[in-house]
């Protein structure tokens, strides 16, 4: 198979973005070892580009550094979020010489996901998958089994793991209860909205397949450090770090990366009409960042996992970045805290152009599937 390396190792997230519009209409990809060592951002926005690629062109993927015969090789596909994602939304996937490897792995992954919070190092992965085992597509760590049935895990699920994930990896923090609450029902309120907007696609059989993860990664910035090789320069990420460090501070940072393969914020409101202009649908997105707004089946749930995001990260002067539809828009709460909606009479939702910085105009960019985010949260 001839495919071209159009995934490096150091790929950001305006890289990702030059993938839609060099290849939007598909193109094998070859994917090196190592490359899993990425910026902040590219675990989600890398992600929806496999989810898009595979949902609209069945585009094929090497991993040409593959050996499904070497156990060492097999460990470092099937423990990165990207690669699990490729592989499980694709038909083809080839290895080092060329061979397919999708049904040699297959028995990897289901030991892999066998256990439904799966931690190496400072990453947590949490996975939902709708192919054929319902205890992949309705997993632990996103469902509680109670009289028989399963429902959405609840806040204090998240908490918990939280304390304990802390614990283990991150030993200086300055986060209290309430901040571990906040963040535990950030997590419950976006799992289940990434949860049911991912389902909605395959339930209807519109997609033979769904994929929806969530990876939380602690990222240590050493004192000095130049943070380019982290984020970048010269994007709201970089601008977020630098001033959460003006003068390179030490830096401990939690990195919450959610992505999944439904159709996206807009696609999914069923009454929505085809082909938006940029301002319809930008705008309809900022809407569901208010209590209240839902696009689940029959109105299921209430429409807070967005409402709840912004505030619990305006608490944390965190970040949070959304990609979705053609739009690509974010938040640095730190710079742009909410504004006292008392007076204004309306929830404080605005967001900010990823390519313009411009609040709440918004440019189109190349139209992607699902939806992702990424949300920055510092620990000091």
């Amino acid at each position: 198979m001839k495919s071209s390396k159009l995934i490096n190792r150091d790929t950001s997230v305006d890289e990702v973005e030059e993938l839609y519009a060099l290849y939007g209409k598909g193109h094998p990809l070859k994917v090196p070892n190592g490359f899993k060592s990425l910026r902040l951002g590219v675990t989600s926005r890398l992600s929806q580009y496999f989810i898009t690629q595979e949902k609209r062109h069945n585009t094929a993927v090497s991993f040409s550094w593959v050996d499904p015969e070497n156990e060492e090789n097999k460990s470092d596909i099937i423990e990165s979020p990207i690669c699990v994602t490729a592989i499980l939304m694709a038909d083809d996937v080839f290895g080092d010489k060329g061979q397919p490897i999708k049904k040699l792995l297959s028995g990897d992954l289901v030991r892999r996901f066998s256990n439904s919070v799966f931690q190496k190092g400072r990453q947590i992965q949490m996975f939902a998958i709708d192919h054929s085992i319902e205890k992949f597509a309705r997993p632990e760590c996103f469902y509680a089994l109670s009289d028989g049935t399963k429902n959405s895990q609840t806040a204090s699920y998240y908490f918990e793991m939280l304390k304990s994930y802390f614990k283990s990896v991150v030993k200086h923090s300055n986060l209290t209860i309430t901040d571990y609450i906040g963040l535990g029902e950030l997590l419950a309120e976006l799992v289940d909205n990434t949860d049911q907007h991912a389902k909605s696609d395959y339930t209807r059989g519109i997609a033979p397949r769904s994929v929806r993860g969530v990876v939380l990664n602690s990222h240590l910035i050493a004192k000095g450090q130049d943070a380019t090789n982290i984020c970048g320069l010269n994007n709201p990420m970089a601008s977020y770090l630098a001033s959460c460090r003006p003068k390179r501070e030490t830096l401990n940072l939690l990195e919450i990366s959610i992505f999944d393969s439904g159709s996206g914020i807009y696609k999914s409101f069923l009454d929505e009409q085809p082909n938006p202009s940029i301002e319809n649908e930008s705008t309809l997105v900022l809407n569901c960042f208010k209590n209240g707004v839902t696009s689940k089946v029959n109105g299921i749930g209430v429409g807070r996992g967005l409402d709840k995001a912004r505030l619990i990260l305006n608490d944390r002067k965190g970040f949070l970045s959304v990609r979705t539809g053609r739009l690509a828009m974010y938040r640095d709460y730190k710079k742009h805290p909410i504004s006292n909606e008392a007076v204004i009479g309306e929830p404080d939702v605005e967001m900010f152009d990823e390519k313009t910085n411009l609040r709440n105009v918004f440019s189109a960019m190349e139209d992607v599937e699902g939806l992702s985010y990424t949300i920055l949260v510092p620990l000091q």
